[in-house]
């Protein structure tokens, strides 16, 4: 599966959730440099792998609904790590 976004819309993603780029990119599975580059990059981004599903639906959610999963998935990343953190988001999503 693959998804495309913009990168304003990728960075209106990770501050609507309120995420440094290396936490999204932490949940995402991605390194912090592929985050970067999707989030500087002109035009659009054809996103793939976990990335393409979570990033789908990511977009199609409210500013508040993003704020509230961004607390709850940074705190889950502090304290049980990533793999949690991705569950929860995964869970959320579905």
């Amino acid at each position: 599966m693959k998804t495309t976004l913009t990168g304003p819309q990728i960075e209106s993603i990770r501050s609507a959730m309120d995420l440094r780029a290396a936490e999204l990119a932490a949940v995402l599975w991605l390194h912090p440099g592929t985050l970067s580059r999707w989030r500087s990059a002109p035009g659009v981004i054809q996103i793939d792998g976990i990335g393409a599903p979570i990033m789908q639906a990511l977009s199609a959610r409210t500013p508040a609904d993003l704020a509230e999963l961004g607390e709850q998935i940074r705190d889950d990343l502090y304290s049980r790590g990533p793999m949690r953190a991705t569950a929860r988001l995964l869970t959320r999503l579905t």
